[in-house]
């Protein structure tokens, strides 16, 4: 928005942190869900999982992927991800 001194400045009423907010809470829970097989839940899990260690810095001891049900018995991508870092 304009300032009030009629030329082409930027007034910034708030500051955007590119710092994140330290938890001081408890952990933050995330449900990843979808209507059906093969949408890409376990790709989103191992994005957001992929940020937090290696673009947030946080230990891999701090994490937890849970996977509470799943229609075969494979290997899961994301479970090998978890087990190699």
């Amino acid at each position: 928005k304009k300032n009030n001194n009629n030329n082409n400045e930027t007034n910034n009423d708030t500051k955007s942190s590119s710092t994140p907010t330290p938890i001081t809470q408890g952990p933050i829970r995330i449900f990843v869900a979808g209507d059906r097989t093969q949408v890409g839940k376990s790709s989103i899990c191992l994005g957001l999982l992929g940020t937090l260690l290696h673009k947030l810095n946080y230990s891999p001891k701090t994490l937890a992927y849970i996977k509470p049900a799943t229609q075969c018995e494979e290997s899961q991508l994301v479970t090998q991800y978890c087990e190699s870092v």
